[in-house]
């Protein structure tokens, strides 16, 4: 069976790869039709045809199993395990030699998985699989976590925005499964940025008019419009009480300050001596 998947897309083992290059082996065997030696037992061979093509099948599978296992492996590597008959009886011998890298696996697991912080430059859903990921290999190295203690450290360690949801759940006595937890964290993280967003608006508005008020009052204290020029003043005309302190009167009559016209002693005898006496008095009335 041919596929897109090549032993070039396996790399070899070396010793700290176990894991991967297992798991990339058993693939390629799969979609070459060549896992049938590692999923069933060998065939007891008796004179029936369907037993004898099985058998041979069987056998196979096993033997070009174990030459790819063997391609992909580092001669250090190859040269440390001996060689069973069967493929199966071969991943396991070379899981043993990989066994004692457990224990030390576990322990980076650990740090890892209790020194986690929600990172901001993530979703909440990630955080809370990476989470899941981490224990889901700590069961199968036996350390096994239940679904309770997983949902208790993924809310512990979200940030303080999440504060109303931690209280909320740990105040309820129903328990949320792991489905439960990402569907309503990720509602809640939508919720939080919705807020958030409303929240900069508003602060973003409140410093434009703040901005606005303080360019208005600089510009009334020192004269100047928004546009930076200064506004029109209305001012005395040129020419007009030039030089008149607030407050005094000058005559038109005879030009001397301290009364007006009508009230000039020179204005009144010019109009006497004109005869115009009773006609200003009558307009006076």
């Amino acid at each position: 069976m041919n596929s897109g998947y090549s032993l070039h897309n396996i790399e070899p083992l070396n010793g700290s790869n176990f894991k991967t290059w297992k798991e990339r082996i058993e693939l390629y065997l799969g979609l070459q039709g060549l896992d049938v030696c590692l999923r069933e037992p060998q065939p007891v061979l008796n004179e029936t045809e369907a037993i004898i093509v099985k058998h041979r099948e069987w056998h196979r599978t096993n033997r070009m199993a174990k030459l790819i296992m063997k391609q992909t492996m580092s001669p250090v590597v190859r040269g440390s395990v001996a060689e069973p008959d069967t493929a199966l009886g071969f991943m396991t011998a070379i899981g043993l030699k990989f066994k004692e890298n457990e224990k030390a696996e576990i322990s980076a697991l650990l740090d890892q998985l209790l020194g986690m912080k929600f990172d901001t430059s993530e979703s909440v859903r990630e955080h809370i699989m990476k989470i899941i990921h981490k224990t889901t290999r700590l069961g199968e190295l036996e350390i096994a976590f239940s679904d309770a203690f997983i949902v208790h450290l993924a809310l512990i360690r979200l940030p303080p925005s999440f504060g109303p949801l931690k209280t909320a759940y740990f105040s309820q006595k129903e328990k949320w499964d792991l489905n439960e937890l990402i569907a309503i964290c990720v509602q809640e993280e939508e919720l939080i940025k919705s807020h958030r967003t409303v929240s900069v608006n508003l602060v973003n508005k409140q410093k434009w008019k703040g901005k606005g008020k303080a360019v208005a009052s600089s510009a009334a204290n020192s004269g100047e419009g928004t546009s930076g020029t200064k506004p029109y003043q209305l001012g005395p005309k040129k020419g007009v009480n030039k030089g008149k302190k607030p407050g005094t009167f000058k005559c038109f009559f005879c030009k001397k300050e301290g009364h007006i016209k009508k009230n000039c002693k020179g204005f009144k005898d010019w109009l006497v001596k004109k005869g115009l006496h009773n006609k200003e008095g009558t307009k006076e009335k």
